[in-house]
């Protein structure tokens, strides 16, 4: 069933669609960045972790980088999203950013940042 579609009828629940319905919306870049902004950093790394149970990797990697767009020095995830920080000499953030990552570059930090997330 598209996800933007109304059932008119009734609609066999199959548990294991869970996954691809969960990655259809969270792991949506457009979703994940909109909304995952507005999660704390403990709410979106249970999401993700949820994502990954599903075996939904790529969605957790849209979803956790989206997030991390809204982070800020000090936060959790920042670093991760396509907002480089911009570091002082002492190599501390020192707000603001320097430049804006490539899709590419984000992926292996958010896939390396999940890994770790779930070694823990």
């Amino acid at each position: 069933m598209n996800a933007d579609a109304t059932p008119t009828e009734a609609t066999p629940l199959d548990p294991g669609k869970a996954g691809d319905l969960l990655a259809q919306v969270l792991g949506d870049g457009m979703t994940a960045s909109d909304a995952g902004r507005h999660f704390t950093c403990g709410e979106a790394d249970l999401m993700a972790i949820a994502l990954l149970l599903l075996g939904q990797h790529q969605a957790a990697v849209t979803w956790i980088t989206g997030h991390a767009e809204g982070d800020d020095c000090g936060d959790t995830h920042h670093g991760i999203s396509h907002h480089v920080p911009a570091l002082g000499e002492d190599g501390s953030c020192a707000g603001g950013c320097t430049q804006h990552d490539t899709w590419e570059a984000q992926t292996p930090k958010a896939t390396a940042y999940l890994a770790a997330l779930t070694r823990s």
